[in-house]
C-alpha cells in the first residue's frame, strides 16, 4: 500500500495559476508559472528557485523529455523557450512573431499548452493551431511544422 504524507500548504500568492492547470512534475521537480516567474521547486529537499522572465506575460511550463534529454519548457506570449534542467541555460526560443503574418498584431497572441513526444515538441497557439518542432541533436531544435487544430467545430 502506497504511503502519502503532506507537505506543506502553498499560499493562494505562489498556486498554480487559477484558470488553468500549469503545474508539472518530473521525478521530485516540480514547475509552475507565477507571474513572470516560472517556480522550480525540489519537494525531496525541500529548495525552489526561479526563472524571472520579466517582460514577458507566461502562460505554460513543463518538463519535457525528448531524445531522452529533459527539458523546462516555458509557453509565453513571445513564443517558447527551452531551459535546461537546473534552469541555468536556455537553449532554445522561437519567436511566435516567426508564424504571424506581418500585419497581425503579436501583441494580441500567444502560445499555450506544452507537451512531448520522444523526438517532438508541441505547443499550442492563440490562433488555433500546434506548433509542432523536431529535434535534432547537432542543431537543437527545428520547427516541423503547424499540424492540426486546438478547438473542434
Amino acid at each position: 500500500m502506497a504511503m502519502f504524507s503532506r507537505l506543506p500548504s502553498v499560499a493562494s500568492m505562489t498556486a498554480p495559476s487559477l484558470n488553468f492547470s500549469n503545474l508539472s512534475g518530473w521525478g521530485n521537480k516540480l514547475c509552475f508559472v507565477r507571474a513572470s516567474d516560472v517556480i522550480l521547486t525540489d519537494v525531496e529537499y525541500e529548495k525552489s528557485h526561479k526563472i524571472s522572465l520579466p517582460k514577458m506575460i507566461l502562460h505554460t511550463c513543463a518538463y519535457v523529455i525528448v531524445n531522452k534529454v529533459p527539458y523546462i519548457g516555458v509557453a509565453t506570449n513571445q513564443g517558447l523557450q527551452m531551459w535546461s534542467l537546473d534552469a541555468d541555460t536556455m537553449t532554445f526560443f522561437y519567436a511566435l512573431s516567426e508564424l504571424l503574418p506581418h500585419s497581425v498584431d503579436p501583441d494580441t497572441h500567444f502560445m499555450r499548452g506544452l507537451t512531448a513526444t520522444p523526438t517532438h515538441i508541441a505547443v499550442g497557439t492563440s490562433f488555433g493551431t500546434v506548433v509542432v518542432f523536431t529535434t535534432f541533436s547537432a542543431s537543437g531544435l527545428e520547427l516541423h511544422g503547424k499540424v492540426g487544430r486546438w478547438c473542434c467545430r
